[in-house]
């Protein structure tokens, strides 16, 4: 049988879950009832904190704070004196018990039973299914019994009402007189709000006195949950209403559901996430992740035969994803999947609002379509909010308060106000969602994709769309001109360009996308590609921009435009994926045209850059030439990163001419420089550049040394790409000279995702060949081997001195495990493998045991 303890006024039932004060009971959260009941079953013992909430919530993570939340709860119910602290240690439950423990008796259980099951509600007999949302309830739940009024506020058809039953169900017998749910979607009358509670209640107004007077009058000291759902539109009304109950009952609890909160006194807003979606389908918990676990279950619903197969995850997780992981989108893509199949429904989302429709037919009638959720959201604005949030629309991945600005075409401190104004609007009605880091940080905005679609839509039908477009690709091609400029001249480090453009990824190639399409500026399309080519995030698909770009310069372009198009062809990793020939080219005539143009720290940035094509083509004279040109535009006031750029370029041309000694100075004075200044990319970018010299020494040891303290170090902070692939594969090769070749293995199979998503495997095959061939690999190595010479062909470069050594040492091996015939056919087919086969014959090859 259950225990019942005594002490002071208070009764404590363990098996009833109750909490009673002179015999009536008390309104205690669940896990509150729970560290009480610990506490009391281990008095006399001081119970440590970690151990508390391993048995009040197992299996979870939580802060202790929640924890602290929890005792401090009790002590208001039960007196300060009935828990003690001892200080960074625990807690210990010191009042003193009455009569020992009680038992209860199987009466008392039935007489539980049946209190329970007459507690008066309009809730369900079950609580929903949710997917993905434990933690939420047990945030809502924390909140609903710390504060009397809560609201949930998020975007429509995010699940804010299921949300609220789920908890509205769990607390339902803490509430004698009953939990209440009044769904307030179908009153169009504010006026109306109190009459509307009250019949769903069961309390008389009798018209004497104002509806809502009458209505808390009735309420009086009933202890009673109320959830009031769908509360955006009638906002005065329902603040009123809450601030009315709050202040004239003492027991009576609000958990309200809005696309916006009520802002009123003593109001604890929640605000709801999205599902949870998987970064990829790889994940170890993909298939648990909430969007994913709702899709499945609701395909179930209409098809109970449908199983998941892997082939078609990655499809699902790309619905979810595509979907923002919002409810309602998923659970009205999941009744299309037994007509159209998985892949089916992911190849129409682009026709979202064609293919979304459909709900059930007891949902609300705007929940019965993706587009009408949409559109009672959009209704609620204002004409000035709706103006703002069509603008909206024309932003990919997000944006911030500045570009929006240059799209809406404001220029002045009073209209930036306007825009901060429109934007956090639109921020507190759910349709806007803020994105901050960390608390105090300057926030980024976005729409999810859906209310993006419709702003789209919208923006069309007002024939707005095209000057927004237009507006949206200048601002965008403004920032990053501005953000490569202050890089050129030494007055932003490269992460800092990271930090300001890299979240501006998608902003950018729909800006490009404008820019070469049939309503576009081909000058913009130039200098978003020539601006973006110099950080490595962007030079993959910059390469490829500038090579169609090129061909379009004429006589009638703009000499700004075209130094900007050669100056990106010769950026680093552009360069080293075009012939180098073609690159040392720009690179002359970019500085010859920044010379007649007068920007110096721009023509001292091409000819540092033509050193490296230069120098890879075998044309070391030249190299040397351009140094020397770029020392002499060297001014003493300019920004100290810009000696470290051309003391890193003169490492690279000593270091070619096997003045190595030398190198290895120019690179360690680089490096310092860069430190001082704050520059971690270029820093580590020169650390690789001097382990390559110590290499060529002969200083295997030194050279591994430093690129594993630097692989190290990248691991814990902000790296790009190709910095991080330099490193890595430079050390794979280290490693594999010094016969650690277990290692290098492992460096190997860390450095190939990285090597996929940079699009330099080709660059990088002489760093990763030998290790392959040491390891038995030889078909493998020799695909590799074609790969390589077929990369230097194309691009016309040679091959540095220590992956020339390694590609000899590889080809060696290989020569003598295979005939002659087969080698040639081997080194044939790898010729014409692109990086996609080559990476799948690397991964396959590091899985093999050697």
């Amino acid at each position: 049988m259950g225990a019942v303890y005594r002490f002071g006024d208070f009764e404590v039932h363990a098996l009833r879950r109750r909490l009673l004060n002179h015999g009536k009971p008390v309104i205690i959260g669940a896990r509150a009832f729970d560290v009480l009941l610990v506490l009391i079953e281990r008095r006399g013992d001081l119970v440590s904190k970690n151990e508390l909430i391993d048995l009040v919530w197992p299996g979870l993570v939580v802060e202790e704070h929640n924890l602290t939340v929890q005792v401090s709860a009790l002590r208001k119910l039960l007196g300060a004196q009935a828990i003690a602290t001892v200080p960074g240690r625990g807690y210990q439950f010191t009042a003193g018990l009455e009569g020992g423990v009680a038992s209860m008796t199987a009466a008392d259980l039935s007489i539980s039973t049946s209190t329970a099951s007459a507690i008066p509600s309009n809730l369900g007999p079950r609580p929903p299914v949710l997917y993905g949302r434990e933690r939420d309830i047990e945030n809502v739940l924390l909140l609903t019994l710390t504060y009397r009024l809560v609201t949930l506020v998020g975007a429509g058809g995010i699940g804010k009402t299921r949300l609220a039953q789920a908890v509205a169900h769990k607390l339902r017998d803490q509430y004698p007189d009953g939990t209440w749910v009044v769904e307030l979607a179908a009153l169009s009358d504010p006026a109306l709000v109190p009459a509307t509670v009250a019949r769903v209640l069961g309390i008389k107004l009798p018209g004497q006195r104002p509806a809502l007077d009458e209505l808390v009058g009735g309420l009086g000291r009933q202890t009673l949950q109320i959830v009031l759902d769908n509360c955006e539109h009638l906002l005065d009304a329902v603040s009123a209403l809450a601030q009315a109950i709050t202040a004239g009952t003492p027991n009576v609890r609000l958990l309200t559901t809005s696309q916006e909160a009520l802002k009123v006194a003593d109001e604890q807003q929640c605000r709801i996430a999205p599902l949870a979606v998987p970064s990829t389908p790889d994940d170890a918990d993909a298939r648990s992740c909430g969007a994913v676990a709702l899709f499945e279950a609701r395909v179930r619903a209409v098809d109970p035969q449908f199983t998941l197969k892997h082939t078609d995850f990655p499809a699902v997780v790309d619905i979810c994803r595509r979907l923002d992981g919002l409810p309602l989108a998923i659970e009205l893509a999941a009744v299309r999947v037994p007509v159209l199949g998985v892949r089916g429904v992911r190849d129409r989302l682009d026709e979202r609002f064609q293919l979304l429709t459909g709900g059930s037919r007891v949902a609300l009638r705007r929940h019965q379509t993706l587009r009408a959720a949409i559109e009672w959201s959009y209704h609620l604005l204002s004409s000035d909010q709706r103006w703002w949030f069509r603008r909206l629309g024309v932003f990919a991945g997000g944006f911030t308060i500045e570009l929006v600005r240059c799209v809406a075409g404001t220029d002045d401190a009073a209209d930036e106000w306007a825009v901060i104004d429109s934007i956090a609007a639109l921020v507190d009605k759910s349709l806007v969602v803020a994105d901050v880091e960390r608390p105090g940080d300057e926030p980024r905005f976005h729409l999810l994709e859906t209310p993006r679609t419709y702003a789209l839509e919208q923006l069309a039908a007002t024939g707005e769309l095209a000057d927004c477009q237009r507006h949206h690709a200048r601002a965008v091609c403004a920032l990053f001109m501005r953000v490569d400029d202050a890089f050129v001249e030494g007055r932003m480090t490269s992460e800092q360009c990271a930090a300001a453009l890299a979240p501006e990824t998608d902003n950018l190639r729909v800006a490009y996308r404008w820019a070469t399409g049939a309503a576009g500026e081909l000058s913009i399309a130039v200098r978003l590609a020539a601006s973006a080519a110099g950080h490595g995030e962007f030079a993959a698909e910059c390469a490829q921009w500038l090579q169609v770009l090129a061909p379009c310069m004429d006589e009638a372009t703009a000499p700004e435009d075209v130094a900007a198009l050669w100056l990106g062809i010769a950026r680093p990793w552009v360069f080293i994926r075009l012939p180098h020939a073609l690159a040392a080219d720009a690179a002359r005539q970019a500085a010859t045209l920044y010379r007649s143009l007068g920007r110096p720290m721009h023509q001292f940035l091409a000819l540092l850059l033509a050193e490296r094509p230069c120098c890879e083509s075998g044309d070391a004279a030249a190299a040397h030439l351009c140094l020397d040109e770029a020392r002499a535009l060297m001014r003493p006031h300019w920004p100290s990163g810009l000696r470290g750029r051309l003391l890193n370029a003169t490492g690279h041309v000593l270091n070619d001419q096997g003045r190595c000694e030398e190198a290895a100075q120019m690179f360690a004075r680089a490096i310092k420089i860069w430190a001082e200044v704050g520059d971690w990319r270029n820093e580590s970018q020169a650390n690789s550049s001097l382990a390559d010299s110590l290499w060529r020494l002969g200083r295997l040891h030194e050279a591994a040394h430093r690129l594993e303290g630097l692989v190290q170090r990248m691991r814990k902070r902000s790296s790009s790409s190709t910095a991080t692939v330099f490193a890595l594969a430079n050390l794979t090769a280290v490693l594999s000279e010094s016969g650690r070749v277990d290692e290098a293995a492992e460096v190997a199979r860390e450095a190939l995702p990285v090597l996929r998503r940079s699009g330099l495997l080709g660059y990088f095959l002489d760093d990763l060949v030998y290790l392959l061939a040491l390891r038995g690999g030889v078909e493998a190595a020799a695909l590799l081997l074609g790969a390589s010479q077929a990369y230097f062909v194309r691009t016309a470069a040679s091959r540095q001195v220590n992956e020339q050594r390694l590609f000899g040492l590889a080809l060696h091996l290989v020569e003598a495990a295979l005939p002659a015939a087969e080698l040639e056919c081997l080194l044939g087919k790898g010729a014409a493998l692109d990086d996609a086969a080559l990476a799948v014959i690397v991964e396959a090859a590091l899985a093999e045991q050697p």
